[in-house]
Formats: C-alpha cells, structure tokens, sequence
C-alpha cells in the first residue's frame, strides 16, 4: 500500500483534486478520497446517499415539468374549444384567429423549453470538456507509468479526439442541428401539408448516425491501439527484465520488485479512472435527469394533447419531444465517449494483472 501512495503523490493527484474541485465547486466530493477508496477496493459511495439525492433531485424539479404539461395540456385544450366554438358561426374568421393565437403561445411556450434543455446540455458538454481536460494529463501520466511512454502517448491521442469530438462536432455541430430540427418541427406544425417533414427526418437520422459514429469510432480506435501499443512497451520491458533475472544473486530479487512496482502502478492507474467515471456519472447525474425529465414530460403532453388538442398541434408537441430526446442521446453520447475511452485504456494496459 505505501507503493501505490508513493504513486499517487508522485503523479500530483492532491493537486488534481483540488482543482477538479475548483471547477466543480457545487461537489463535495473529493476526487482524491474516491482514488483512495478504489485502490482500498471500495466504491466510496453510499446506495443510500445516491437514492436520497435522486429523489431530493426529482422533487427539487417535479414542479418545473409538471407546469410545462399543465401549459401545453392547457393550450391544447383551449385550440380546440375555439375550434369548436367557431363551427357555431357561418364566418370562420374568429376561429381561425383563435387558434392561430393558441398556436402561437404554444410555440413560445415550447421554444423556452427547448431553449431551457439546450442551455443544459451545452453546459454539461462544457463541464466534461473541462474535466477531461484536467484528467487526461495525469490519468495517461500513470497510463506511462503503468504500461510505458509509448502506450501513455498513443491513448494521449486517443483522449485528445475525444475532446475534440465534444468541443467541435457535439457542441458546435450537434446542438445546433437539434435547434433547426426544433424550429422546422415547429414551422411545419404551421402547415399541414408536410412539406418539411422530409428534411425533420433528414436531420433526426443524421444527427443519430453522427451520435453513433463517434462511439463506435472511438471504440475501434482505442481496441486497434489496445492490440498494438502495450505489446510494443510489453516486449522492450520484458526484454529488460529477462536480461537482469540471468545475473546470478540480484536477479530473483530484481524480478520481484519490478512486478510490485508494475503491479502498484496498474492499480494506482486503474483507480484513477475509476475515480474518474464516478465523478463523471455523478456530475451529470442531475443534467442527464433533468433531460430525461423534459423529455418524459414533452412526450405524455404530445400524448394526452393527441386526445384533446388539434391534430396539428400535438403532432408539432410530439416533434418537439423528439428534439429533447435528441439533447440527452446527445448528452449521453459524450458521457460515453469519455467512459469508453477509460475502460479501453484501463483493459488493455493491465500488463497481465
């Protein structure tokens, strides 16, 4: 245990910490403390304090998305009582201006909920950008100690696209498809003739396709360097220890020491980024909440407004629910790319521990 203690105050990790801390300063957990409890083989975390957080994260936000579903459910209701109230007159003038009006409101009203989900799914995607930022260095500096230079700069690589990936295609490329999508779905809830509803689908596809090929690319990537970087560390350190166990008194010895030191600095690595994906999963436990609370509202209005509402109007709330489902998986997506890109590195340099 004094190896792997020695490896984590060579490796700054206090330091890390503290400024892991300094970005996320709604947090208090410590970075450092769930390193140490990984290498004592505990998780740091209490099911209890996780189910309590949760339920105070979902009653904190009940009220905000049970007003959005009152507001569409509202409107949708009152679309269609001047919907029916101007059947009774020979002129449909006064009708007709009812419910462009309620279909105004109703867009305004959905704009500020997409607009509220955009700007949290951009600031998480920011948040994750950052803490990559500050863990990459050190996680592939322990990645070096553990497996050798050439493995610790090849997945160095590998984590500088995944937060390329994020900054450039997710939050400059993404969102903004996610908002057009939003405002055609918006725009063709205007016409009924479905003009636009090619291009909806256009995008909705695209955006999906992009999603799933970031993922999968990381992944191929991150196995194919798996397969290649540690043997080439593997082979010139080996080659090394093979050499000194041949000399007669010290190379028994020699041989021992070298699988402590590289047995500590797996498990120091290892519980780096296990730390990691833990701090990670838990800072955006409540984004990821709060768009799956979005998502799951939007989606029982456009339903219940199916029944109630103008048909044009709960298809427009349904087309909207998809471009907040598109936020999380979006959200998601990121958390994946940073989650997958550990594990594969974590797998692969194991050296055989």
């Amino acid at each position: 245990m004094d190896m792997t203690v020695d490896f984590t105050q060579s490796l700054g990790l206090e330091e890390l910490s503290e400024r892991i801390g300094g970005v996320f300063g709604g947090s208090d957990l410590s970075f450092f403390d769930l390193i140490l409890n990984a290498l004592k083989g505990e998780n740091g975390l209490s099911l209890k304090w996780i189910f309590h957080s949760v339920r105070q994260a979902v009653g904190a936000e009940a009220a905000d998305y049970k007003m959005i579903f009152a507001s569409i459910l509202i409107i949708g209701i009152f679309s269609a009582v001047f919907a029916q109230f101007g059947q009774l007159f020979e002129s449909r003038q006064v009708a007709d201006i009812s419910y462009d009006i309620a279909f105004l409101l109703m867009v305004m009203v959905l704009l500020k909920i997409m607009q509220k989900g955009m700007d949290i799914a951009q600031e998480s995607l920011l948040t994750i950008a950052d803490f990559s930022k500050l863990l990459v260095p050190t996680y592939c500096l322990s990645v070096g100690l553990a497996a050798g230079s050439t493995t610790a700069i090849a997945f160095y690589e590998l984590a500088l696209i995944v937060i390329y990936l994020i900054e450039n295609l997710l939050l400059v490329a993404a969102l903004p498809m996610i908002y057009v999508y939003t405002l055609l779905s918006v725009m063709s809830g205007i016409s009924s003739d479905g003009r636009l509803d090619g291009i909806i689908a256009f995008i909705k596809k695209g955006i999906g396709f992009v999603l799933k090929c970031c993922v999968t690319a990381i992944s191929g990537i991150g196995l194919l360097q798996g397969m290649i970087t540690p043997v080439i560390d593997s082979v010139s350190t080996g080659a090394l220890q093979k050499l000194v166990s041949v000399i007669p008194g010290i190379g028994g010895f020699v041989n021992t020491a070298s699988d402590v030191v590289y047995g500590s600095a797996v498990l120091v690595k290892n519980a780096v980024g296990v730390a990691g994906i833990l701090l990670l999963l838990l800072l955006c436990a409540m984004p990821l909440l709060k768009l799956l609370l979005l998502a799951l509202s939007l989606k029982a209005a456009a339903a219940v407004s199916g029944v109630v509402a103008d048909a044009r109007m709960s298809r427009c709330v349904e087309q909207v629910s998809e471009g907040s489902v598109l936020l999380l998986r979006t959200l998601t997506c990121a958390m994946a790319l940073f989650i997958v890109t550990v594990a594969v590195i974590a797998v692969t340099t194991n050296r055989g521990f």
